[in-house]
């Protein structure tokens, strides 16, 4: 049962090919269909049976891969969040908005994105670097033309102009002139800077809020965020957060009646008092944890969020042991203890006479292992932030403790820092680190930048994150 076929090749002679004929054809499909219904019935069966897809749990969704593959359409925004960003009244748009801005970030943090953000930053850097070690404008060998703007285009276009061979500069490896600053910085620093005098150098780079942009990605617009507060006291201890509404609630869940999505005012005691004195006759909800991480004996956020919410609040602080300006209520608590996000520390280390925890251990300490959850993390340890950060988010894989990640995170970070036990305090940290921090903090813990504020110095960035994918 089978056909001869006459096929001429690309020479004009022919080939014989035997072709099934079509009884063959169909008992061959027969047999791929009793396959697949056994392999779907034995094997997927048996997998599928043990996991719970319908599990709406956050650690569940969490271990689902987020890049490259196909986009998630369940359990991408976490429960948590839904009061953040949108009520009833538009639900649709505002869910709409965070799987839109999910993809972009995906995009961003998993599939190159960022790299090419990173790269083209580093290459306009490059003229930078040739004014930060004085090597600028630069001569050609005729010593006619000079430059003082871009020289690295200024070079690029000689090179191009000079390429005889049409190579694209593979065989042109100096430089098609000389630096004006060249011989002040002496040979071996110029060696050192372009590799034996070739035309290519290592990126110098500049002091500049541009990194924290780049690192960060995409971000939450702040209008998206209802019930948006800034909390003030002073200049340096401002602090923000989404959903202040729902904490004045005394809830974990979605008000219906939202203020506006742009509260962006300081609190006054006289305006807010009777709102204060209603606060403080409600009881005290187990939904609304608050961790305080850093206080220098600086009291202005506690203040406020033990006037004006119900929330419980522990502030933890080592380099203190007996404060002298905490506001007098249970509500706070303070505890001698830093974070730390040193691997290597035994559990509850003391250094030095300073005890020292990891996050976890800390929420351990007081008893919040077993909340429903975190609502709030302020944290300021002038660079310590980094380490931190990379433990929690590996101890809440390791653990399964993701549902105690914290909701919110207000951090001011640091990209230089004066504290000089930190390995990396004698140089700024770099933006391709950073980056690596910030997608690690959206890839495993589904955290986005809602809100950064520049603060006095470009080294420093006050940064509102809030977990809004799971």
């Amino acid at each position: 049962g089978s056909e001869l076929i006459m096929n001429a090749d690309a020479t004009g002679r022919t080939k014989n090919k035997r072709r099934a004929a079509p009884n063959t054809f169909i008992v061959g499909l027969l047999f791929l269909a009793a396959f697949n219904a056994a392999f779907h019935t034995k094997i997927l069966g048996n997998i599928s049976s043990a996991v719970d897809y319908s599990s709406t749990d956050n650690d569940v969704a969490l271990t689902l891969p987020r890049g490259g593959g196909e986009r998630r359409n369940k359990d991408v925004i976490c429960p948590d969040v839904w009061g953040y960003f949108f009520d009833e009244h538009n639900a649709t748009h505002g869910r709409t908005y965070l799987e839109d801005l999910w993809n972009k970030s995906n995009e961003y943090h998993n599939l190159g994105g960022n790299y090419k953000a990173l790269s083209d930053f580093m290459d306009k850097s490059v003229d930078a670097t040739y004014n930060m070690v004085g090597l600028t404008p630069f001569t050609l060998e005729d010593g006619k033309s000079k430059v003082g703007s871009s020289v690295q285009e200024f070079i690029r276009g000689e090179l191009r102009k000079n390429d005889d061979k049409n190579r694209g500069g593979y065989y042109q490896r100096n430089f098609p002139g000389k630096f004006t600053g060249q011989d002040k910085i002496g040979k071996e620093r110029y060696k050192s800077l372009f590799e034996n005098g070739r035309s290519i150098t290592s990126v110098m780079e500049p002091v500049t809020v541009e990194r924290w942009d780049i690192a960060m990605g995409p971000t939450l617009e702040m209008e998206s965020c209802l019930g948006f507060r800034m909390l003030k006291k002073r200049w340096d201890q401002t602090k923000y957060l989404c959903g202040w509404d729902r904490l004045l609630s005394g809830s974990g869940s979605s008000s219906a009646n939202h203020t506006d999505h742009m509260a962006q005012y300081e609190l006054d005691e006289q305006h807010n008092q009777e709102e204060h004195e209603r606060q403080k006759s409600r009881s005290l909800p187990s939904s609304c944890n608050v961790i305080s991480i850093g206080s220098n004996d600086q009291w202005a956020f506690e203040e406020d969020m033990a006037k004006y919410t119900a929330c419980s609040i522990h502030t933890f602080d080592c380099t203190i042991t007996n404060p002298k300006k905490k506001p007098d209520t249970d509500q706070v608590q303070f505890h001698s203890v830093c974070i730390t996000g040193d691997p290597n520390l035994p559990d509850n280390s003391t250094i030095n006479g300073r005890k020292f925890a990891t996050y976890f251990d800390l929420l351990d300490m007081v008893g919040l292992t077993h909340a429903s959850g975190i609502t709030y993390l302020k944290i300021d340890v002038e660079g310590y932030e980094w380490d931190v950060f990379i433990n929690m988010i590996r101890q809440a894989k390791e653990r399964n403790l993701h549902h105690l990640l914290p909701q919110q995170i207000m951090v001011e970070l640091h990209y230089a820092t004066w504290m000089y036990d930190l390995p990396w305090a004698m140089r700024a940290v770099q933006t391709g680190e950073l980056m690596s921090i910030f997608s690690m903090m959206f890839r495993e813990a589904g955290y986005m930048s809602v809100y950064n504020e520049k603060s006095y110095s470009p080294m420093l960035r006050e940064v509102l994150l809030i977990k809004v994918y799971c």
